[in-house]
């Protein structure tokens, strides 16, 4: 009776490990969605995954977007070739290894521009002034009226179009006077987008401790929603990025961002 009991047990142990092993390859064998805005129909599946194998699947879905590829027609470093849980989890394991690696060097790269970028930093700040919402004439005067050949007084229409006008403060914080200065300044939001952006190259003498005013717009662009938003948004809000490409002091020394040792 126990030879029995023993072999029956035994028997037992190995038909329900042949069940939970069958009933995981079901699981990895799930066909993914081609609708990945609502996964409700694979939840049940989904559920029966590990934590950090789920986690892999759904960032798939997301990447992919449903897009299934053939092999020949896709990125080899970005296939999108998956049709089930298990090939998602595989390829989606090795691109995040491979997203790290990109990320690592490209933090890197950034760290080693903005080391380069720090001596001109040290010689010219730049400050955010204004914001403003400004009419052509705003922006360039009001034209006045003029005579023209046989003595007629000309009036000028009047341009009421309107343009973003930002405007920043170029200080010389070095002890010699800066001919020169370009580079970009730019705002981040606190999502981490360019809020605005201005290419400044100013070209006049700026002496110890001086500073001037830079304004940036385009009349042709016009104004929208997100520029008056932008306008509306309290300063305290953005992160202002000054990231300077040159700076020639008198007497011709430049200070070059990019120049590689």
């Amino acid at each position: 009776m126990d030879r029995i009991t023993s072999t029956t047990l035994a028997l037992f142990v190995v038909l329900c490990g042949l069940g939970i092993r069958q009933c995981a390859i079901g699981v990895y064998g799930t066909h993914l969605p081609m609708d990945v805005k609502d996964l409700t129909p694979i939840e049940p599946q989904l559920a029966k995954l590990k934590p950090g194998e789920r986690e892999l699947v759904v960032g798939y879905l997301k990447r992919s977007n449903g897009d299934v590829l053939p092999a020949k027609f896709t990125d080899p470093d970005n296939p999108f070739t998956a049709r089930t849980f298990g090939e998602a989890i595989r390829l989606q394991r090795a691109w995040l290894v491979r997203d790290a690696e990109r990320q690592a060097k490209a933090d890197a790269l950034a760290a080693q521009r903005d080391a380069a970028m720090q001596p001109l930093r040290a010689a010219v700040d730049v400050r955010l002034v204004r914001r403003q919402i400004l009419t052509h004439d705003e922006i360039y005067g009001v034209a006045q009226p003029t005579t023209n050949a046989r003595g007629q007084t000309v009036k000028h229409a009047f341009n009421t179009n309107e343009a973003l006008v930002v405007t920043w403060r170029l200080r010389n914080t070095s002890r010699r006077t800066i001919d020169s200065a370009s580079g970009s300044v730019w705002l981040r939001d606190a999502a981490g987008q360019r809020a605005n952006s201005c290419w400044i190259d100013h070209r006049d003498p700026l002496p110890p401790d001086e500073s001037v005013e830079v304004r940036c717009g385009n009349t042709a662009k016009g104004v929208g929603d997100a520029d008056r938003a932008f306008v509306a948004t309290s300063a305290g809000e953005f992160v202002l990025v000054w990231e300077p490409r040159k700076v020639t002091f008198a007497g011709g020394e430049t200070l070059d961002a990019e120049r590689r040792p």
